[in-house]
């Protein structure tokens, strides 16, 4: 019996030319709106290309179903003609070190089918004498990212964070192979072909939601949810700019998210001591203070706003029904942006020689390098990629506008001056995130005292502590008048969020092999919410009893009014004290702001301060506080005794220099 060839993930080997410059991955909006015709020559390619693939027979291989199956349920082979390495148990690599490296390979495969629809499919249905054209628009088009820690000017010239207009329009115009039509937007929302439900195709409820019911996927859907608008797909757009507004402290200026703050921090110098702290939530105890950020910890909380937190849910929500939204695909291409970006500032970091985390199917192996990134082929005959080979990805076909070392102005002499390169990525970085530094170097704060100390909130948690119910840590400084800590009525208080972005290990006879392995293992996750922005806008406030970063001044208000609270699905209360593994703390550190726009932010010397905020539990008496039981219109979570619990609640630790 002939063996079937695998399908090789090669990346757009078109469009290259001989001095090995690559296509750019352009950022969405900009590339959408772009007056230039090559680009709105993509524009509807791409449209259509995407209204093709999502339209391909679910049972087939190559198409969208299939592909976007990969990331989760149904939790079957894909592309694997032998033994499948991972029967019935997906592919899952979340909290894990293999995480920016396998989504790699992944957007990868979603880039090359849409260009193959394009050419293939799209553009011979056009008359002969535009194909030369359009082939060309095509050959030279990658995939657009999002990124979504940027705030953009409005219509009324304020800075505010939105979802990108391609994705908000349930219809859009394109010029067809038969002229203009307008057609149904594959980007705001996937649709089953035939109206088919997903469960026809292996997905499965997760929790109360009917996600095997849907036919079309979900974004911030109102929950307890509507069936039949679940069913059909809800694009609640509104909703997620007002997810992303509610982490701006100072809406309508481009200097107030704590979302810039910590994509800014990624990139600064020393943050993160090795590769693996950088790529993952996995928490180790021996990292420094400042690598309780990771890339795939901002990522989760991307995947929290947009599905929908609080009283709402959606397809991104859960890691198994992520990718089914046509909006994970534009996501997870800004982080491999990120990631990029970061690998260009750390070119010498990579995989330790051993890492103790592990996303194989035995767990005394080890990730390293050499892992294979599963299922993804680099060639007909079964190939795997692993970390090694997709590390350069300029060898697969694309860079960034801010990644192009070829450019002749890093070239004055004729010869590459990466000092020179390596100066305009961190002035790129600087323009356009860290809304602390921008802050600090403002004349009107440059006077405050202790301006150096920076302040950090440290989350560190079971990531199956809910049987893998997903759930979010809001941080709060401060209290409303009626005492109330929820988000809901105090988003003035809350100044930042950490996601647990997980979903049951289980469902029915499928599993996520690498959940169940944390999960019994009891595998912990972190999360950090940096608060020297949030600090500095009390200080400015006349009404709050804080003029200072002075580290002893800063403990007596944190202690007075830091506190936490923990959401589930529908927005459902957690007592605090029903998980025990939830440790938060805050640290402080030294940071160095520099006006040269060419350097980046210093980050060092970080120790835990020794305190026990008010608004906590303590160790002895584990009570939760009258405040964080103010949330009058939501039910506390069912059942909550059954959960299991591994450890007793310590002290918080921070010692003032």
């Amino acid at each position: 019996m002939a063996i079937v060839p695998t399908y090789p993930i090669t990346g757009i080997r078109a469009g290259l030319d001989f001095a090995d410059h690559v296509p750019l991955r352009l950022e969405i909006d900009a590339w959408f709106g772009s007056i230039k015709p090559t680009e709105k020559l993509q524009v509807q390619l791409f449209i259509l290309a995407l209204k093709h693939f999502q339209e391909m027979d679910p049972a087939d291989k190559l198409s969208y179903f299939q592909v976007a199956g990969v990331h989760g349920q149904p939790f079957v082979a894909w592309d694997e003609h032998t033994k499948p390495e991972t029967p019935n148990e997906g592919y899952c690599t979340h909290a894990n070190v293999l995480f920016p490296c396998w989504h790699r390979p992944y957007v990868l495969l979603y880039e090359q089918r849409i260009h193959e629809i394009m050419t293939q499919v799209i553009i011979p249905k056009y008359p002969r004498h535009r194909q030369e054209q359009l082939i060309g628009a095509a050959n030279t088009w990658r995939l657009p990212y999002w990124d979504w820690a940027v705030m953009k000017s409005d219509a009324s010239r304020r800075f505010n964070y939105n979802v990108p207009k391609i994705v908000r329009m349930k219809k859009i115009w394109v010029e067809g192979p038969e002229g203009p039509v307008k057609i149904d937007n594959p980007m705001y929302r996937f649709s089953m072909p035939g109206g088919k439900s997903m469960g026809e195709y292996g997905i499965t409820p997760i929790d109360e939601i009917p996600f095997d019911q849907c036919v079309g996927t979900s974004r911030c859907a109102s929950y307890p949810l509507n069936p039949s608008l679940c069913i059909s797909g809800v694009g609640n757009h509104d909703q997620i700019a007002d997810n992303l507004h509610r982490h701006n402290w100072n809406k309508g200026k481009a200097d107030g998210s704590v979302l810039s703050e910590s994509v800014y921090r990624l990139f600064s110098k020393e943050y993160f001591s090795k590769y693996e702290t950088f790529a993952t939530t996995q928490y180790e105890p021996e990292q420094r203070l400042t690598e309780y950020l990771s890339c795939e910890g901002v990522h989760n909380n991307i995947h929290d706003w947009i599905g929908g937190f609080g009283t709402f849910a959606g397809h991104m929500t859960f890691p198994p029904v992520s990718a089914f939204d046509p909006i994970f695909w534009i996501h997870h291409c800004n982080v491999d942006r990120q990631f990029a970006t970061w690998q260009t500032l750390n070119p010498t970091t990579w995989f330790t020689e051993k890492d103790k985390f592990s996303g194989k199917a035995k767990s005394d192996t080890f990730d390293t390098q050499k892992t294979p990134l599963t299922p993804f082929h680099s060639d007909d005959q079964g190939g795997l990629y692993n970390s090694n080979m997709i590390r350069d990805w300029t060898k697969l076909g694309y860079t960034y506008p801010e990644l192009q070392p070829w450019l002749l102005e890093y070239k004055p002499l004729g010869v590459f001056d990466r000092r020179r390169y390596i100066k305009a990525v961190k002035r790129h970085i600087n323009k356009l995130y860290g809304s602390t530094r921008r802050l600090v170097l403002m004349p009107p704060l440059s006077k405050i005292e202790a301006l150096e100390n920076d302040y950090i909130v440290n989350v560190v948690y079971e990531r199956f502590a809910l049987k893998g119910l997903p759930f979010t840590v809001h941080i709060f400084i401060g209290f409303t008048e009626k005492g109330e800590a929820y988000f809901r009525n105090a988003p003035s208080t809350r100044v930042g969020s950490v996601y647990n972005f997980s979903a049951p290990s289980r469902t029915g006879k499928r599993s996520c092999a690498n959940c169940e392995r944390q999960e019994k293992s009891g595998a912990k996750s972190t999360g950090q919410v940096p608060i020297t922005h949030a600090l500095l806008r009390h200080i400015i406030d006349d009404s709050k009893p804080l003029d200072s970063l002075h580290r002893p001044q800063v403990e007596r208000y944190l202690t007075a009014n830091l506190h936490w609270s923990i959401t589930t699905i529908g927005g459902r209360n957690v007592p605090l004290d029903s998980m025990p593994s939830l440790r938060v703390s805050v640290a402080v550190g030294t940071a160095v702001h520099h006006e040269d726009p060419d350097t980046l932010s210093q980050y060092s010397d970080y120790e835990p301060l020794d305190f026990s905020p008010s608004g906590q539990p303590s160790a002895s008496t584990h009570q939760q506080p009258a405040s964080a039981r103010t949330y009058h219109d939501l039910p506390a979570y069912p059942d909550l005794s059954s959960l299991s619990t591994i450890a007793n609640p310590t002290t918080f630790s921070i010692r003032c220099r």
